[in-house]
């Protein structure tokens, strides 16, 4: 996949609001969770996986035949499609920085708040790299 086509769908991803719901016995705890299953399982079948489905929880199951003779084992690949509580998951706005040049990088949605090399060493290893934040 080329990084483009990636970072349009990361893009794409982030924006559905994912945030669980503590105050639920509801699983998924919100809606959201299942709208990004439900994008996730229309990629799965654009890309071939035609076994691809989600269940009434939430969980999006998919087979991926092998391309080899000899046994193999069977992997399986796991991950949560919620956002935390503790942090905002509605009105996502994320900004792209093609190319970073370095230095710390102030938030446009709030220029007091800036995500600064001196707290965040590794940056220094990422100049000419595509980064995402939030807008």
């Amino acid at each position: 996949m080329d990084q483009q086509r990636l970072l349009e769908r990361f893009l794409r991803y982030v924006k559905v609001p994912t945030t669980a719901r503590e105050a639920t016995d509801d699983y998924p705890s919100s809606p959201g969770q299942l709208e990004l299953g439900r994008m996730l399982v229309a990629e799965l079948r654009a890309m071939g996986l035609a076994d691809a489905g989600q269940n009434r929880h939430g969980i999006v199951l998919a087979t991926v035949s092998a391309t080899v003779s000899e046994a193999v084992p069977t992997i399986a690949f796991c991950a949560h499609l919620d956002t935390s509580p503790e942090m905002p998951g509605e009105g996502i706005r994320p900004r792209v920085i093609g190319n970073y040049p370095g230095g710390d990088i102030p938030l446009p949605g709030d220029p007091s708040q800036v995500i600064r090399v001196a707290e965040n060493p590794e940056l220094d290893e990422l100049h000419g790299y595509t980064l995402v934040t939030t807008g």
